[in-house]
């Protein structure tokens, strides 16, 4: 059994029922990812349901504290879809691509080629303009300062080479240049407040 159309639909209302209500990691996150995974789909022709299962899904754990959204959202999805009778090995395979999306937290690399799609579009998602603000904001949003958006700008730079496909290891080299230069502005300003 795939992941018919009809689950589909049930999977994103579940997905959106579990976001949280931002900017950074909410639903217009999860549209660009989706956007992206598409993109780079053409390019390793992985298996569409899953990656798009798996896209609809990887962020829903970030409304739980007590582990890493990564594994709380394979969590989160894999009851969901036994409760709607989904095959083990799909289940397995989309918890898979949940698990390993995140850059920051996931233990292991993504294997399948699908994760790696999702891991791909969900970092195409940390460059251009949009990545920007993203950095910015979860610092922000967070009360830290200027250190924490250094770091966070730098961290997005170190992984611009970060990526399994063709497609996205082009976006963020051609989509890195505004971080770079946004980068450099901040720290010579912060340089002559000092002076």
């Amino acid at each position: 059994m795939a992941i018919t159309e009809q689950m589909l639909h049930e999977l994103e209302d579940f997905a959106r029922s579990h976001m949280v209500p931002d900017i950074l990691h909410g639903w217009p996150h999860i549209t660009r990812v989706l956007h992206y995974a598409g993109q780079i789909n053409l390019e390793v022709n992985g298996e569409w349901d899953i990656i798009k299962s798996a896209v609809l899904l990887h962020d829903i754990g970030h409304n739980i504290r007590t582990e890493e959204h990564n594994y709380a959202g394979a969590r989160l999805a894999g009851e969901f879809l036994e409760s709607k009778k989904v095959p083990p090995r799909i289940i397995g395979h989309i918890k898979e691509c949940i698990i390993t999306h995140s850059r920051q937290f996931s233990r292991e690399k993504p294997q399948s080629r699908e994760a790696r799609v999702l891991y791909d579009a969900d970092g195409m998602d940390l460059f251009g303009p949009i990545g920007l603000m993203r950095a910015l904001l979860s610092c922000g949003l967070k009360g830290k300062g200027f250190d924490c958006m250094i770091k966070k700008l730098k961290w997005r730079l170190s992984e611009r080479e970060n990526f399994f496909s063709q497609k996205a290891r082009l976006y963020a080299r051609e989509h890195s240049a505004i971080i770079e230069d946004y980068l450099e502005q901040l720290k010579k300003q912060l340089r002559e407040m000092e002076r």
